[in-house]
């Protein structure tokens, strides 16, 4: 018992570790790179990172399949999966992905986005080779070796940024090469640390390595397109924002999502963490834990939404030729809720009971609906306030769907969570829309001590319950 409890706990250390390293990275990135390279540089290297995001495409589902099948197993359990044999393979499909978009690239006329594009298609080959590494320690449980990947990632990557800002270089690109540098490293060290996959390397039947490949490919291709369509309910809208108005309005719209991101980074490595354990639970056990958790997590994050006023303030003064940015934060910030409710409980939840066909139909759905949002303000409106919300309002909805179907599947109607939910997020941005900073913290903050003080009991409950599911697994 005590055993188990106590790799929980480091199991949850690690990925805790690596991620705030994770995000005093991305602070640093927030906070000192467009101070120093000016707004249509920032943008140039925001759209890389944009572009970039959706590349895990290229693996087809292939190693989130592997996640998905071989989650609980032993290393030594896994031997037999032909994993140097299923290495090469995926290195082979990643190396032609490199090279189409390569390719690709010289059909764009605009050199700065032909340049990027062509840096997309080194990028690929080296994340989504190491997304092999990866998703096989977060199988086996080695949230250790997980951590390690992320912290040699970030630790290169922040050093080789701190180092051109001292060197004042201004030009985009040599962050892209930095980033890119960490992206090799990190890879490198994956290949040692896993060496051990290579001492099997005998040769087999194709026949077989093809069909345990497929079998994965089937397994993870509806996550994958999942994960893909859920960045593009964001990425939609970014999009349309670049297309429609600047690639510096791009820019100054990325500083507000990557502020609302720093929490969803560390929220969502502890959803990693929650799957195995989720797997492992009774589905009774399972339908008792969800809620009194996700009552929990919905408090913590609108009390999390107070940081909004302090660190606007901070930022105008920084960087005040984003006060745009500043703005758009307080009708973005509420994703944090959302993400959160999706990251950490609801896709986990549905991935336990095996109904990612669910989470994609989810997916797809909102991805429409912000598709067609884009649409409506591209031929009605054609405003900036209409898009930053549409992004609030989609990803608020695909939280809402997600609980409905488990809902459904606990046979439990739970109403009051999401009610809670919807008012926070609408008296912190009508708070944000209409009155000033001053005026808006303290209805948002009036708001909190009641729902606080309403729901006192069936926190303290909650909190129980949850303490009592987790640690008897």
């Amino acid at each position: 018992m005590r055993s188990s409890i106590s790799s929980k706990l480091r199991d949850i250390s690690y990925t805790i570790s690596s991620n705030l390293i994770n995000m005093l990275v991305s602070m640093v990135a927030v906070m000192l790179v467009p101070k120093f390279i000016g707004v249509t540089q920032y943008s140039y290297l925001q759209f890389y990172i944009f572009i970039s995001s959706y590349i895990t495409l290229f693996t087809f589902g292939w190693t989130d399949g592997i996640s998905l099948r071989y989650t609980g197993k032993s290393w030594d359990s896994i031997q037999n999966k032909f994993l140097p044999q299923q290495f090469v393979l995926l290195m082979l499909v990643q190396l032609i992905a490199c090279g189409l978009l390569i390719a690709l690239s010289f059909s764009i006329k605009e050199p700065n986005k032909q340049l990027i594009l062509q840096a997309v298609g080194i990028f690929t080959f080296f994340v989504n080779t190491r997304y092999f590494f990866v998703h096989i320690a977060q199988a086996i449980s080695d949230f250790k070796s997980y951590s390690l990947f992320i912290i040699i990632d970030r630790l290169v990557y922040v050093a080789g940024t701190i180092g051109l800002i001292c060197l004042n270089v201004q030009e985009y690109q040599w962050f892209i090469v930095v980033d890119l540098l960490s992206k090799f490293i990190s890879l490198a060290v994956a290949l040692v640390k896993f060496k051990g996959i290579f001492s099997n390397c005998s040769k087999v039947d194709s026949y077989l390595v093809k069909r345990e490949s497929w079998k994965n490919i089937r397994s993870g291709s509806k996550m994958i397109i999942s994960s893909t369509t859920s960045m593009l309910i964001i990425g939609i809208v970014r999009l349309f924002i670049e297309r429609m108005w600047s690639i510096e309005t791009f820019g100054k719209l990325s500083l507000t999502i990557n502020l609302s991101n720093f929490i969803l980074v560390f929220i969502s490595a502890i959803g990693l963490v929650l799957f195995p354990i989720f797997r492992k639970m009774t589905f009774d056990r399972l339908k008792s834990l969800y809620f009194p958790l996700a009552l929990v997590l919905n408090e913590l994050m609108l009390v999390f939404l107070l940081l909004y006023f302090p660190i606007g303030y901070v930022l105008s003064a920084w960087l005040p030729m984003y006060k745009t940015s500043i703005f758009f934060m307080g009708l973005i910030f509420p994703i944090c809720i959302s993400e959160s409710m999706v990251s950490l409980l609801i896709t986990p939840t549905l991935k336990a009971l095996r109904l990612e066909t669910r989470l994609l139909q989810v997916n797809v759905g909102c991805f429409a609906l912000s598709v067609a949002c884009c649409i409506l303000n591209y031929l009605f409106f054609k405003n900036l306030i209409v898009a930053a919300l549409t992004i609030t309002l989609v990803l608020f909805i695909r939280a809402i769907l997600g609980n409905c179907i488990l809902m459904k599947k606990f046979n439990t109607l739970r109403y009051d969570i999401f009610l809670l939910h919807f008012l926070g997020m609408m008296t912190f941005i009508l708070g944000n829309l209409y009155f000033s900073n001053r005026v808006s913290v303290v209805i948002y903050s009036a708001f909190l001590l009641v729902s606080l003080i309403v729901l006192s009991k069936q926190l303290k409950s909650a909190i129980t319950q949850i303490k009592s599911l987790i640690l008897r697994i």
